[in-house]
C-alpha cells in the first residue's frame, strides 16, 4: 500500500501513480487503507465523488 499523503481525523488520503489509465483521483479511507476505498476523481471543474 502507498503512504498516506494525508492522516486527517483518523482518515487516510492516498493515490496510485498507474491505476489502469483511470482519470486522477485520490483514495480516502477510515482506518487501514483497502483497495476499494472511495475514490474522489480530479476533473477540470473541481473534484466528484
Amino acid at each position: 500500500m502507498p503512504k498516506p499523503l494525508l492522516d486527517f481525523l483518523g482518515y487516510s488520503f492516498f493515490f496510485w501513480s498507474n491505476e489502469n489509465e483511470e482519470p486522477p483521483h485520490i483514495h480516502v479511507c477510515k482506518g487501514k487503507q483497502t483497495s476499494n476505498a472511495t475514490k474522489f476523481w480530479i476533473t477540470g471543474d473541481g473534484i466528484k465523488l
